[in-house]
């Protein structure tokens, strides 16, 4: 959200040589991916955390000890592969891990070992 406070300040001010990029990929930023005043983006991949979360609780559950640490990969999203339509809960594509059944991902499709196809 500090992204879109920065780039409207910007935009007032008539400010032109500042290059900015946000976290979260949240769908209010995708068109300012397209018209190029936002550069990029993170997505965390908000779906992969949950899915990991649960699994790792069911683990947990069953007595096994987890890593202290589980780092989870997260999406470079540029105006090249972004893909400006929010995410439709009602369409899912390949998870994003190889067990993970189906997850939405229509903006950035993954395919079946969770590779981005962007």
């Amino acid at each position: 959200m500090m992204a879109l406070g920065t780039l409207q300040y910007l935009k007032e001010k008539n400010i032109t040589d500042v290059q900015v990029a946000a976290y979260d990929a949240l769908d209010e930023v995708m068109p300012m991916l397209k018209d190029g005043s936002l550069q990029s983006t993170i997505d965390q991949q908000a779906a992969n955390q949950a899915y990991t979360g649960v699994q790792f609780a069911i683990r947990a559950l069953g007595g096994e000890v987890l890593p202290p640490i589980t780092l989870l990969d997260v999406l470079l999203v540029t105006r090249e592969n972004a893909r400006y339509n929010p995410i439709s809960l009602a369409k899912s594509q390949p998870g994003t891990q190889p067990d993970a059944g189906t997850w939405p991902s229509e903006r950035y499709p993954l395919d079946g070992a969770g590779n981005h196809l962007g």
